[in-house]
Formats: C-alpha cells, sequence, structure tokens
C-alpha cells in the first residue's frame, strides 16, 4: 500500500482503470470465447454428422446390394472436406475406403491411434496380441503393409465388439496420432433398412481448421483486448495528469508559502471543485501574505521577540505578569540647541543613526527596544523572554553604547558633522511586564519602580555617564567584569530616601566587551 501511495497519482489513475478494464476484458473475453468455441464444436459436429448420415442414407441401396464401385464413387466425393471414410457391412468387411493410407500426406498410424486412445469405449488388451498389431510396428512398415494390417485390425475390432459400442445410433469420437501433435473426429453412423443395421459409416475429419478458427479467435480478443488496455491507458494517463495537474499546482503553491513566498499565486483557471479549491487557496495565500505584511510592519515599532510573544498569546490586552528585568534609558545630551541650530532633515538623519547604533547594541546582547521617546531611548532586557543574566547584558550593553558614540564622534570629527554625548541610567528589579494601552492601541512595555530609577538616573549621570543605583551594580558585577568609578547617594525625585549610585566605567574582561568585533561589523574603524 506505501508503495502504490508512492506512484504518482496520474498513473495510479491509469492503473486502477486499467486494472478495472482488464478484469472486464478477462471476464468478457472467456465468456466470449467459450461461447465462440462451443458454437464452432456444434457446427463442425453438425457437419460431421450430417455428412455421415447422408453418405449412411446414400449408401444403404449400395451396401445392401453389395454394390462397391457405388460406395466408392459415393465416399470419393466427399474426401474434399475429409481425411477417412470407411463403410463395413455387418460382418465388419470393409466394403469401401477412400486413398487416404496411401496419398495423405497425414500420418498412417493415426486411425489406429483412435482405436488405441478413443475415450469412449475400451479395447481389450489381447485384441493386440491376437492380430500382432501394436504402435511399435506400425511406423516400420511400408504403406501398403501397414493398410493391410490396420484394415485388418479394424475389420477385427469391428466385427467383435460392435455389439458392444456401436448400435444403431450416430456417434462420434475425438482422437490424436500417437504423438498427441494432430487431432481427428470420427463421426460413426449406422447404415440401415427399414430396422435392420446391415453396416456402418466411418467419416474421419481433422481438427485442424476448427482449432485454427479457436486459436484465430482468441487471438483476436487477445488483440483486441491489447489495443483496448493501450488505449484505455493513454486515455486514462491524459485523464490522470489532467485531474494532477491542479493537485500539483496546489503542492508547488503551498511550497511557495512554506517557503516564505507570499505573494504566489495560482494563475492557471480551473472549473469545478478544483477551480473552488484554487480559488479558496488563492484567498488564504492573500491573508497570509496580507498578515505577514502586519507582523513585518508590527516588527519595525516592537522588537521580533515581543512581536512573537503578542501574536502567540492572540492579539489584545492581557493581566501582564512580573517579572526580573533591567531596563536602560538613553538620552542624547544638548540635543535640544541641536535641534534648534539644524534642518529637520539633519536632526532626522543623526537621530536616525544614533537609535540604529543603540538598536544594534540592545540586540547584540539580548535585548529589546521597548521604545523611542523623543531624543531618548528605553531598553528592557530579561523581558518578555528570560535573561539569568539580564543585569550583566545591560551593563555591557551601556558601556558598548558609550564606545560606539566615542568613535562616531571621532568620525564625525574628521568628516566635520555634529558630535553629540549620551548619557545612561540602568537599574533592575521586579517589575509589571505585558500588553499595555487602549482597545485601539495598544504597546508592550514594563512598569514599576525599577523603570522609574533607571529614568531618574539617566537624567542625573551627565555627558558619556552611566549611572546605576547600587544594588544594580551588585547584581551586574557578581563576575567582577566591571570596572566603576565614583559612588555617590543621590535623592530621586519619587524615593523618600538617597540612593546609593554607582558610575561604570568599563568592562576589564576583554573578552566580554564585544568592542572590536562590533567596530568590524559595524565598520567604524577611523
Amino acid at each position: 500500500m506505501r508503495l502504490f501511495s508512492a506512484i504518482p497519482y496520474a498513473y495510479r489513475v491509469a492503473l486502477m482503470i486499467n486494472a478495472s478494464i482488464v478484469v472486464v476484458m478477462a471476464a468478457f473475453g472467456g465468456i466470449v470465447l467459450d461461447r465462440q468455441q462451443k458454437l464452432l464444436e456444434e457446427q463442425f459436429t453438425k457437419s460431421g454428422q450430417l455428412s455421415a448420415s447422408q453418405l449412411a442414407g446414400s449408401a444403404t441401396e449400395p451396401l445392401f446390394g453389395g454394390d462397391k464401385f457405388s460406395l466408392t464413387l459415393q465416399i470419393n466425393a466427399l474426401t474434399a472436406d475429409t481425411i477417412d471414410i470407411s463403410v463395413f457391412d455387418f460382418q465388419g468387411r470393409v466394403k469401401a475406403r477412400t486413398n487416404y493410407l496411401q496419398n495423405n500426406e497425414e500420418p498412417a498410424e493415426s486411425l489406429f491411434s483412435f482405436f488405441e486412445q478413443a475415450p469412449d469405449f475400451t479395447i481389450p488388451a489381447n485384441v493386440y496380441g491376437e492380430i500382432e498389431l501394436n504402435s511399435s510396428n506400425i511406423t516400420s512398415q511400408s504403406g501398403a503393409e501397414y493398410k493391410k494390417e490396420l484394415v485388418s485390425t479394424i475389420n477385427h475390432i469391428y466385427t467383435k465388439y460392435r455389439n458392444q459400442w456401436l448400435e444403431d445410433t450416430p456417434m462420434s469420437f475425438d482422437w490424436q496420432d500417437l504423438d498427441s501433435t494432430r487431432q481427428w473426429t470420427t463421426f460413426v453412423s449406422p447404415v440401415k433398412f427399414r430396422d435392420a443395421v446391415g453396416g456402418h459409416v466411418f467419416v474421419t475429419t481433422s481438427r485442424k481448421e476448427i482449432t485454427q478458427a479457436k486459436n484465430d479467435i482468441l487471438q483476436f480478443i487477445m488483440v483486441v483486448s491489447f489495443i483496448l488496455v493501450v488505449g484505455v491507458f493513454t486515455l486514462s494517463m491524459a485523464i490522470g495528469r489532467r485531474l494532477s495537474k491542479p493537485v500539483l499546482d496546489l503542492i508547488k503553491a503551498t511550497n511557495a508559502i512554506s517557503d516564505e513566498q507570499y505573494s504566489y499565486r495560482i494563475s492557471k483557471v480551473y472549473h469545478g471543485e478544483f477551480g473552488q479549491l484554487i480559488r479558496s487557496f488563492n484567498h488564504m495565500a492573500e491573508e497570509v501574505e496580507r498578515k505577514q505584511k502586519v507582523e513585518n510592519a508590527l516588527t519595525h515599532f516592537v522588537s521580533d521577540s515581543v512581536a512573537d510573544q503578542y501574536l502567540s498569546e492572540g492579539g489584545g490586552r492581557g493581566e501582564g505578569k512580573m517579572v526580573d528585568a533591567s531596563v536602560i534609558f538613553v538620552d542624547i545630551v544638548g540635543f535640544t540647541s541641536f535641534s534648534e541650530n539644524n534642518s529637520a532633515k539633519q536632526v532626522a538623519e543623526i537621530l536616525n543613526e544614533y537609535f540604529e547604533y543603540f538598536t544594534y547594541c540592545c540586540e547584540f546582547y539580548g535585548g529589546h527596544v521597548d521604545k523611542f521617546i523623543g531624543d531618548a531611548a528605553m531598553f528592557v532586557f530579561g523581558a518578555p523572554n528570560e535573561d539569568p543574566e539580564h543585569p550583566f547584558n545591560a551593563a555591557a550593553c551601556a558601556v558598548l553604547m558609550q564606545k560606539i558614540i566615542a568613535d562616531i564622534n571621532n568620525k564625525h570629527k574628521a568628516q566635520n558633522k555634529p558630535c553629540l554625548e549620551i548619557r545612561i541610567g540602568i537599574s533592575s528589579g521586579q517589575m509589571l511586564a505585558g500588553v499595555i494601552g487602549s482597545k485601539s492601541r495598544l504597546q508592550y512595555t514594563v512598569v514599576g519602580d525599577p523603570v522609574n530609577l533607571a529614568s531618574r538616573l539617566c537624567d542625573l549621570a551627565g555627558s558619556g555617564g552611566i549611572l546605576v543605583d547600587e544594588s544594580f551594580f551588585n547584581r551586574a558585577n557578581h563576575h567582577n567584569y566591571l570596572s566603576s568609578g565614583k559612588r555617590v547617594s543621590v535623592k530621586v525625585k519619587g524615593v523618600k530616601e538617597e540612593v546609593k549610585t554607582v558610575f561604570i566605567e568599563d568592562i576589564i574582561k576583554t573578552p566580554y566587551s564585544h568592542f572590536e568585533t562590533v567596530r568590524e561589523q559595524l565598520n567604524l574603524h577611523a
């Protein structure tokens, strides 16, 4: 069954149709052949019995009158369609016989094998002993000697056993030569005058023509069946290909969609059920493409991880959940005066350039962009995807940002472009993460005290600074990869007590800074 399922659809259709045709043709051909063979046998038997009966009727007067000459003329008139004709009187004497044994090309032992192999009666074995005639010495005798012996045998058998198997009823026997290569039928009809049986007529006819006719019928049926099977196979292949074409188009189309070729459509027009199926597929593909465009557009406004989370949850507002995460706020120092002294186009170009680098650094360390706020940006680490190293990754991201900005400013100085500094504030802890907003406007974000603290620390960091609370620094530096600057306690709006803060200066473990790798990727060489 698995092997059959692996065969292409068109061939399966052709095979099933042809299997049905073969079964039908075999049954039909068998019935036709059997019927034709029976008709041929009936015609052959009727023709032979009619010849024997007619000869027996016409031989009545010559046989009873002892006119051998008339009998010979009568049987010679029928030899065209027969092999041998013999007329016996009631004493078993041959009164007339054709010249078959001397002139016909058929083997001389044929008549002997008839009496030896005829299935409808039994010849006792001692008959051959009495007359000393058997199949081994027949073939060694000349034609004349064989004729003499054979006639004597037939006479003896007929005389001795005629009352056992030859009465006054016509009959026939099928027989063959000793090597079973040729077959004959002998028709026997009694020669009667009123109720007296004066002898019998033996008319032997070859079955070659009827056998050939049967073979011709069989050959004709086989040829017709072969032509029909080939024709039906060709037609069914064409039908199968026509039926499989829309299926193959669908397979090709689904593979294209799987390969993210969402604009792929089946252009060929089909009718009927296949037409409905193709139209449904094209409609589905349009919806998939539209959804993909929405998803692609969504990733331009939120990170991939946030978009995946939002779509996996079915969209809409959720209850949110408490997460342990880190938040970075980055602000461009002196941006207000910069925007006042430059065109809107220049301002947009600088913002886009800086935000592009900020985003790269954030994603490099596994964070995501939460939002851009004017000339500031907010980044989250540890949500929505959990990250046990989110404090260190946030700190490393901040250090990388400062290094990249320094490198960019060096390039800008060489190109006589404006140079800007940034300040960064970081904090971590428990915060609420989820999709928040109105029904018409939603946003995935985090809210909580660590978020507010990071924003306040950013304002206090100063140009080029990275300011974090002491609790965050201890968590981020548990491997002692960070170097710190001065530590100060500051008064933060919304917090009653002063907050102990630490300035992060660099990553002292070179393999974890990744700065040179990023410089190569961003082509920031001086």
